[in-house]
């Protein structure tokens, strides 16, 4: 039995590699605060090692939207470039605005505790959490974004009350559907921009590129170059 559990490990990380999931523990109104836990697992991503990507969290609703703080994983360089900054101004002045920098191993499962609180605004209650993914090159400049909705409709609660915070009266309440396991992570589904014509579609729905994709996006436009 041990011997088929360890056969059947490298397909099933084959199955993951190039995902990011991400579970919602709780979005609890705190006085005038908005506190936020999640947890991101971040599965086998693919970085090149001059790029980096940025991972945003951010609450929207109409024209309101509101950014957290990006979760950062350098590639090779990029991560070299990044220790470089820490040593010579400290790790505040280098991390910027970002809540974390990783190291990129696509060999690992990286799990990062998210926790975060914000100042409550009334549009938040029902607010969209989405998560928007950014590929940067070396001068961090942006050349592919992941946009994807983790929740359409956030509930925000109050410890000090039964209930979630109820919406006006002129919006009907819609319907919560129960989850059967409140523990399950939700996978991100991270579609890819619309390709340009002279392009294929390298880029798969739940999936961030992995190493093979990568270099066949680039031996197709060296074809393309040559042609």
């Amino acid at each position: 039995m041990i011997v088929l559990l360890l056969g059947l490990i490298p397909a099933l990380n084959a199955q993951e590699a190039g995902t990011v999931t991400v579970k919602l523990n709780k979005a609890d109104l705190k006085g005038q605060a908005l506190d936020l836990d999640l947890d991101i697992r971040i599965n086998h991503i693919y970085i090149g090692k001059r790029e980096s990507l940025s991972l945003t969290l951010a609450l929207q609703k109409g024209n309101n939207i509101v950014h957290l703080p990006p979760v950062i994983i350098n590639g090779t360089n990029k991560r070299k470039m990044y220790e470089r900054a820490v040593n010579l101004y400290g790790l505040k002045e280098a991390m910027g605005d970002a809540y974390a920098v990783l190291k990129n191993d696509e060999d690992l499962i990286q799990f990062l505790p998210y926790k975060k609180a914000i100042a409550y605004k009334p549009w938040m209650n029902r607010s969209q959490l989405i998560l928007i993914g950014e590929i940067l090159d070396y001068n961090n400049n942006v050349t592919q974004t992941f946009t994807d909705v983790l929740e359409k409709s956030l509930i925000v609660s109050s410890p000090n009350k039964k209930n979630s915070v109820r919406p006006t009266e002129a919006t009907p309440k819609p319907r919560v559907q129960q989850k059967s396991q409140e523990d399950e992570w939700e996978e991100i589904i991270i579609p890819s921009q619309q390709p340009q014509q002279q392009q294929p579609l390298i880029f798969q729905q739940g999936e961030y590129p992995n190493r093979q994709q990568r270099a066949g996006q680039q031996q197709f436009r060296e074809n393309t170059t040559r042609r």
